[in-house]
């Protein structure tokens, strides 16, 4: 589940395509950002020095790089099953597909702009 979103990340990262890093941030935001980050797993996990059992926090690693992406968090068909379903790698299926139909779409409003 976590492996392709973080294959398609990087793939578009690599590519240049879009940038997928936030464009007002600046670096030293990202670096702070990154340290608050690493501040609060150690606060959560204090016990714990290697080999975190992140399982509860995945969904909101994915997220993350959904965004970044461009992509919609929220994959449930509605708000009953978003609450209460946990979410499933079947969930993430056809990330790759929806990326170059969303890239796609967004050539082609370009291209009409010019």
């Amino acid at each position: 589940m976590i492996a392709e979103v973080q294959a398609l990340w990087s793939v578009v990262y690599l590519m240049n395509e879009n940038n997928v890093l936030p464009a007002d941030k600046k670096h030293e935001q990202i670096e702070w950002d990154i340290a608050l980050t690493n501040i609060w797993f150690r606060r959560r996990y204090p016990l714990v020095e290697r080999h975190l059992n992140y399982t509860g926090d995945f969904i909101q690693y994915i997220d993350l790089l959904l965004n970044d992406l461009g992509l919609k968090t929220r994959r449930k068909c509605n708000w009953l099953r978003e609450i209460f379903e946990p979410y499933m790698p079947y969930d993430y299926k056809g990330l790759a597909q929806e990326w170059l139909k969303q890239r796609k779409e967004n050539n082609g409003d370009k291209q009409k702009e010019e």
